[in-house]
Protein backbone atom coordinates (compact mmCIF):
# COMPACT_ATOMS: atom_id res chain seq x y z
CA UNK A 1 0.00 0.00 0.00
CA UNK A 2 3.10 2.20 0.08
CA UNK A 3 2.83 2.93 -3.64
CA UNK A 4 -0.70 4.40 -3.38
CA UNK A 5 -0.74 8.18 -3.38
CA UNK A 6 -2.78 9.55 -0.51
CA UNK A 7 -5.37 12.19 -1.40
CA UNK A 8 -5.25 11.62 -5.16
CA UNK A 9 -8.52 9.69 -5.36
CA UNK A 10 -9.62 6.19 -4.78
CA UNK A 11 -7.45 3.37 -6.07
CA UNK A 12 -4.76 5.38 -7.83
CA UNK A 13 -1.19 4.07 -7.90
CA UNK A 14 1.95 6.22 -7.85
CA UNK A 15 2.17 6.31 -11.66
CA UNK A 16 -1.38 7.64 -11.92
CA UNK A 17 -2.78 4.35 -13.18
CA UNK A 18 -5.98 2.99 -11.73
CA UNK A 19 -6.22 -0.25 -9.79
CA UNK A 20 -9.67 -0.74 -11.33
CA UNK A 21 -9.67 -2.17 -14.85
CA UNK A 22 -10.64 0.31 -17.56
CA UNK A 23 -13.19 -0.36 -20.26
CA UNK A 24 -16.28 -2.49 -20.20
CA UNK A 25 -19.44 -1.93 -18.27
CA UNK A 26 -19.24 -1.62 -15.30
CA UNK A 27 -15.62 -1.22 -14.29
CA UNK A 28 -14.49 -4.01 -12.03
CA UNK A 29 -11.65 -5.02 -9.78
CA UNK A 30 -10.34 -8.58 -10.33
CA UNK A 31 -9.68 -9.29 -6.63
CA UNK A 32 -13.21 -8.11 -5.87
CA UNK A 33 -14.62 -10.61 -8.34
CA UNK A 34 -12.80 -13.45 -6.56
CA UNK A 35 -14.18 -12.26 -3.23
CA UNK A 36 -17.73 -12.16 -4.62
CA UNK A 37 -17.30 -15.69 -6.01
CA UNK A 38 -16.23 -16.88 -2.57
CA UNK A 39 -19.24 -15.19 -0.97
CA UNK A 40 -21.53 -16.90 -3.49
CA UNK A 41 -20.00 -20.28 -2.62
CA UNK A 42 -20.44 -19.56 1.09
CA UNK A 43 -24.06 -18.61 0.49
CA UNK A 44 -24.64 -21.93 -1.26
CA UNK A 45 -23.17 -23.77 1.74
CA UNK A 46 -25.41 -21.79 4.10
CA UNK A 47 -28.47 -22.68 2.01
CA UNK A 48 -27.55 -26.37 2.21
CA UNK A 49 -27.08 -26.12 6.00
CA UNK A 50 -30.49 -24.47 6.41
CA UNK A 51 -32.09 -27.18 4.27
CA UNK A 52 -30.54 -29.88 6.47
CA UNK A 53 -31.78 -28.14 9.61
CA UNK A 54 -35.29 -27.92 8.16
CA UNK A 55 -35.17 -31.57 7.04
CA UNK A 56 -34.25 -32.69 10.56
CA UNK A 57 -37.36 -30.98 11.90
CA UNK A 58 -35.71 -28.21 13.86
CA UNK A 59 -38.17 -25.40 14.44
CA UNK A 60 -37.49 -21.76 15.14
CA UNK A 61 -38.35 -22.32 18.80
CA UNK A 62 -35.79 -25.18 19.02
CA UNK A 63 -33.09 -22.91 17.64
CA UNK A 64 -34.19 -20.07 19.94
CA UNK A 65 -34.01 -22.45 22.91
CA UNK A 66 -30.44 -23.34 22.01
CA UNK A 67 -29.49 -19.70 21.64
CA UNK A 68 -31.22 -18.80 24.90
CA UNK A 69 -29.20 -21.23 27.01
CA UNK A 70 -27.73 -19.25 29.85
CA UNK A 71 -24.61 -19.83 31.89
CA UNK A 72 -26.83 -21.09 34.70
CA UNK A 73 -28.32 -23.72 32.37
CA UNK A 74 -24.87 -24.83 31.32
CA UNK A 75 -23.70 -24.96 34.95
CA UNK A 76 -26.76 -27.04 35.85
CA UNK A 77 -25.97 -29.49 33.04
CA UNK A 78 -22.35 -29.72 34.21
CA UNK A 79 -23.45 -30.47 37.78
CA UNK A 80 -25.88 -33.13 36.57
CA UNK A 81 -23.18 -34.69 34.42
CA UNK A 82 -20.74 -34.76 37.34
CA UNK A 83 -23.38 -36.43 39.52
CA UNK A 84 -24.04 -39.02 36.82
CA UNK A 85 -20.33 -39.75 36.52
CA UNK A 86 -20.05 -40.16 40.30
CA UNK A 87 -22.99 -42.60 40.28
CA UNK A 88 -21.39 -44.52 37.45
CA UNK A 89 -18.08 -44.77 39.32
CA UNK A 90 -19.94 -46.11 42.37
CA UNK A 91 -21.75 -48.71 40.27
CA UNK A 92 -18.45 -49.82 38.70
CA UNK A 93 -16.83 -50.16 42.14
CA UNK A 94 -19.77 -52.26 43.37
CA UNK A 95 -19.56 -54.48 40.28
CA UNK A 96 -15.83 -54.99 40.83
CA UNK A 97 -16.34 -56.04 44.45
CA UNK A 98 -19.15 -58.40 43.46
CA UNK A 99 -16.99 -60.06 40.80
CA UNK A 100 -14.13 -60.37 43.25
CA UNK A 101 -16.40 -62.02 45.81
CA UNK A 102 -17.63 -64.56 43.23
CA UNK A 103 -14.09 -65.42 42.14
CA UNK A 104 -12.85 -65.90 45.71
CA UNK A 105 -15.89 -68.04 46.54
CA UNK A 106 -15.32 -70.19 43.43
CA UNK A 107 -11.65 -70.75 44.35
CA UNK A 108 -12.60 -71.60 47.94
CA UNK A 109 -15.24 -74.09 46.78
CA UNK A 110 -12.77 -75.66 44.35
CA UNK A 111 -10.46 -76.30 47.31
CA UNK A 112 -13.28 -77.79 49.45
CA UNK A 113 -14.76 -80.17 46.87
CA UNK A 114 -11.94 -82.76 47.04
CA UNK A 115 -12.19 -82.73 50.85
CA UNK A 116 -15.96 -83.23 50.74
CA UNK A 117 -15.54 -86.00 48.16
CA UNK A 118 -13.15 -87.86 50.49
CA UNK A 119 -15.82 -88.00 53.24
CA UNK A 120 -18.41 -89.53 50.88
CA UNK A 121 -16.87 -92.45 48.99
Amino acid sequence: MSNVIQGSGWGRKAGGESTVADGGEPPYDNPMEARVAKLEADLTAIKIDVAVIKANGATKSDIADLRGATKADIAELKAATKADIADLKTAIAEAKSSILMWVVTAIFMAQLLPLIKSFFP
